[in-house]
């Protein structure tokens, strides 16, 4: 596999899909295998070419465009142009962070 061994950003292990437009302006579903802030690594027919440039759609919020960095098919990997936020991938449109509750503080209940 021409995949590098040094990676610049951690990566998150997921199986989502995702939805990426060639150049020339052919659009493919495809499996996303990981996803780091830089890029991420994806499996789909047909093969991609190194250096060819796509547009991918990736959750309901994420746009970005990338490079292949490598190819091993069905398998390569993306270098985006901009970094993202991993998490955003996974994270639904309507999604709003919640604060942490606390528990209250004494004390608690045993059952037995």
């Amino acid at each position: 596999m021409n995949e590098p061994e040094n990676r610049g950003a951690l990566r998150s292990s997921l199986l989502l899909t995702g939805e990426l437009q060639t150049e020339g302006g052919i659009t493919h579903c495809f499996k996303v295998r990981n996803v780091s802030a830089t890029g991420l690594m994806g499996e789909m027919e047909p093969a991609l070419t190194i250096g060819d440039r796509v547009s991918l759609r990736l959750g309901d919020t994420v746009r970005v465009t990338a490079t292949v960095a490598w190819s091993a098919p069905p398998r390569f990997g993306l270098s985006f142009e901009l970094g993202i936020d991993p998490a955003s991938v996974r994270r639904p449109l309507d999604y709003e962070p919640r604060p942490f509750a606390a528990r209250p503080a004494g004390p608690r209940k045993r059952f037995l």
